[in-house]
């Protein structure tokens, strides 16, 4: 069995005001990245980047899937929304810093020709009415493309065209939900 690490990543892109993209070290994420209809995301992370956040106010939150598999390491973005809001949270003893963003764009997943596999062996929950899985991150699907769906010994469940991606993280823990379109 292969060697495998999921890393998500998010990038604060700084084109838009003439400066380099940044990468956050975030303790939460939560994002929702869908084909026809509004994606959003909400990051939580310390307030150390609060100046170079404060110099890309035109930029966009990019959520980047990193996988290693035996030493090679491949990215992938997930989505991007246009970076919106930012608010600091003061607490008793620490300040945390909430970064969150929206994008309306329908056309921002435009590929329906990939077909990537879902490999049941990595689902944690399956419902079959609409397809709403609850599985590994390891699974490459974005919104948009069509997933073959095999049940153990390759029987194939059906073809699904994916209409949105889910996905919570934090430190210990990555939950990765992909939802069908309904028929």
């Amino acid at each position: 069995m292969p060697d495998k690490l999921i890393t998500l990543k998010v990038k604060l892109t700084g084109t838009e005001n003439g400066t380099t993209d940044i990468y956050l070290p975030c303790s939460s994420v939560q994002a929702v990245f869908r084909k026809n209809t509004g994606s959003r995301m909400t990051i939580v992370l310390s307030t150390d980047y609060l100046e170079e956040i404060e110099a890309r106010p035109d930029g966009h939150l990019v959520l980047e899937k990193v996988t290693v598999i035996d030493g090679v390491e491949s990215t992938q973005e997930l989505g991007k929304v246009n970076f919106e809001d930012s608010r600091l949270d003061r607490g008793s003893r620490s300040q945390k810093l909430t970064l969150s963003g929206t994008k309306s764009l329908s056309s921002y997943y435009t590929s329906t020709a990939n077909l990537e596999v879902v490999d049941l062996a990595e689902v944690n929950e399956l419902s079959t009415d609409n397809l709403d899985i609850t599985c590994s991150p390891f699974n490459p699907i974005l919104p948009g493309e069509t997933a073959q769906v095999y049940y153990p010994y390759d029987y194939i469940l059906s073809d699904y065209v994916i209409e949105e991606i889910s996905i919570s993280a934090s430190i210990s823990s990555l939950v990765f939900k992909i939802t069908e379109v309904a028929p």
